[in-house]
């Protein structure tokens, strides 16, 4: 047998695993998305003029994205064959998320939003507005909490240490089932009961009664 023989032969062989493994994986662009089912859709080009629907997108567990069009994917296929495809990645560079250092992490999204965990044990998170919903409780365990603006509370408030305050603290009705004893108390600018201004006033016990209005015995001096 001659050497073109064998050489042919090798070929005959080879080339259809070289096709096989050429066409396992492509890149492409993101059309469209189908985020409403169980598996998410997608629909892409890849080759020249190589549109594919229905493209199955696997995400890690836990992890979940849907990438905007003209996004980058990449696509494996089973055994070379082009009706069987899986996507595997995706990456957009309009929306990327940069500048990370070593060993941090992000999460975001194409509007900006963001959750970066940076060195040193610091995580910054950034939006517009933060729904936090939790059905028994939210416990947070720190030596400090700092809000920079208003704070509204829909519930009761129930502290346990000291309140200090530096602006103005104002009350309608003031009501208790059993008693308030206040050793002192004292405020850096003014103290507002019924729109009275207290001034001086004396260390003295309050009984108040859930009737509406305050019930004050040792009155202040105003």
């Amino acid at each position: 047998m001659r050497v073109d023989d064998i050489v042919k032969i090798i070929k005959k062989v080879v080339n259809p695993l070289n096709l096989k493994i050429s066409l396992s994986i492509s890149r492409g662009k993101i059309l469209s998305s189908d985020d409403s089912g169980k598996i998410q859709l997608i629909q892409a080009s890849f080759l020249a003029g190589e549109n594919k629907d229905k493209i199955e997108k696997m995400h890690h567990f836990g992890f979940s994205s849907n990438p905007p069009e003209n996004s980058d994917a990449v696509m494996v296929c089973i055994s070379g064959n082009r009706d069987h495809g899986i996507i595997i990645a995706t990456e957009n560079r309009e929306f990327r998320f940069k500048d990370l250092g070593k060993g941090e992490v992000a999460l975001y999204s194409k509007d900006g939003d963001h959750v970066h965990l940076k060195n040193g044990n610091v995580i910054d998170i950034k939006t517009k507005t933060l729904n936090i919903i939790a059905e028994t409780e939210i416990n947070i365990t720190s030596p400090q909490v700092t809000i920079s603006d208003n704070l509204s509370v829909g519930g009761n408030q129930e502290i346990t240490g000291n309140l200090d305050v530096t602006g103005d603290v104002s009350a309608a009705n003031i009501a208790a089932s059993e008693s308030i004893s206040a050793p002192s108390i004292s405020a850096a600018t003014s103290l507002q009961v019924a729109s009275q201004e207290l001034n001086t006033y004396e260390t003295h016990t309050h009984n108040y009664t859930d009737g509406g209005n305050p019930a004050i015995t040792g009155v202040p001096n105003v």
